[in-house]
């Protein structure tokens, strides 16, 4: 049986959560409702439009939403029925509004960023979305950009994330109330086409021997610091690995990687690893949007540890490149295998013919 909750009753001193259940002083019985919880502009289907209807918007800034200018309570209303993911900020203190399809967007920011300042919640990429907000919201034109990388706070650590989005003027008046952002997230789209162009390079290496096919793959990785800081690529014959090659921020030397035990080819015992890693970087890395803004990214570089032997594997004699995960070397095909993110596993592979 669940214990009975403790009453609460409603003070000035209480708290504002709409989640703490408040008992109504003069019945006894608890009220989650609001003088507000009827309003025609919360009478659709969701969690937002449940979360605005019982939010004690008499203690926030906006004020009850009976006094909300129509302009706002006709956005509000949109914003809650619309499907695509929306955000409302209203005023000089760009209170947020959002809808149910914008709460992934939020992390564990949610439902704390309901009626909070944009400024508050997103601090980490104030710089990059703050000028945007306020230039809108003074009479400037409506924004547009199209994959933003953004670095985000949103509860597991700094996540590199990228937006398509569109700041639009709510018109109030003569000046703009509020800005309204429509946007999309297309992180994993951004981050599939740039591992799959750092595949199609590594894969078109080509070279007489294994040593230069290393040498040719770390010239490869190196043009996608974005996704390998840095690295080196090892070359064991004989069970003897060696560094063969390093690209990048390669960070500190590290143990080498024990060789891996499989089939090989010819009888050349040969594989190659890729050991990622650099040490964290303490500047921050600026990039430019398509519009010409500066993003804001303050990420640090990822130190991956170790390098780690992938599994060996036999290669084909006669056939391209090794096809992923884990390629191995025998038969002097050179090949690297390791991750691009902390957490994500992937690899890479080169012939020597």
């Amino acid at each position: 049986m669940t214990p009975p909750r403790e009453p609460h009753v409603a003070t000035e001193a209480t708290a504002t959560s709409s989640d703490v259940p408040v008992v109504d002083p003069r019945t006894g019985v608890y009220d989650d409702a609001t003088p507000w919880s009827g309003d025609a502009i919360f009478a659709c289907a969701g969690e937002m439009a449940e979360r605005m209807a019982s939010h004690p918007w008499d203690r926030n800034v906006l004020g009850p939403p009976a006094q909300w200018p129509p302009v706002l309570r006709t956005t509000v209303s949109m914003v809650l029925r619309s499907k695509y993911p929306m955000t409302l900020t209203w005023g000089e203190q760009f209170v947020m509004l959002y809808n149910d399809a914008y709460v992934p967007v939020l992390g564990e920011k949610h439902p704390d960023a309901l009626g909070s300042p944009l400024a508050e919640q997103f601090p980490e990429i104030w710089d990059a979305i703050g000028p945007m907000q306020r230039a809108v919201l003074q009479g400037g034109e409506a924004t547009w950009d199209e994959n933003l990388p953004l670095v985000l706070e949103r509860g597991d650590g700094p996540e590199e994330c990228f937006f398509t989005f569109s700041y639009s003027p709510v018109p109030d008046g003569d000046q703009p109330g509020g800005v309204l952002a429509v946007l999309s997230m297309t992180t994993s789209e951004v981050l599939g086409a740039r591992r799959l162009a750092i595949l199609n390079d590594v894969g078109a290496v080509s070279a007489s021997d294994p040593k230069t096919a290393a040498a040719a793959i770390a010239a490869a990785l190196d043009r996608h610091p974005s996704e390998l800081p840095g690295g080196r690529v090892w070359l064991s014959e004989d069970a003897a690995p060696v560094v063969a090659a390093a690209f990048g921020e390669p960070g500190p030397a590290l143990e080498a990687p024990t060789p891996a035990v499989g089939p090989t080819i010819l009888g050349a015992g040969r594989t190659a690893w890729l050991g990622l890693g650099g040490g964290p970087s303490t500047q921050p890395r600026r990039r430019q949007s398509p519009s010409g803004r500066s993003a804001g990214r303050r990420c640090r570089g990822w130190d991956l540890g170790p390098p780690r032997a992938p599994p060996a594997r036999a290669a084909t004699p006669g056939r391209g490149a090794p096809t992923l995960p884990g390629p191995a070397v025998p038969g002097g095909r050179a090949a690297a295998g390791g991750c691009a993110r902390p957490g994500a596993g992937g690899a890479a592979g080169g012939d020597a013919q």
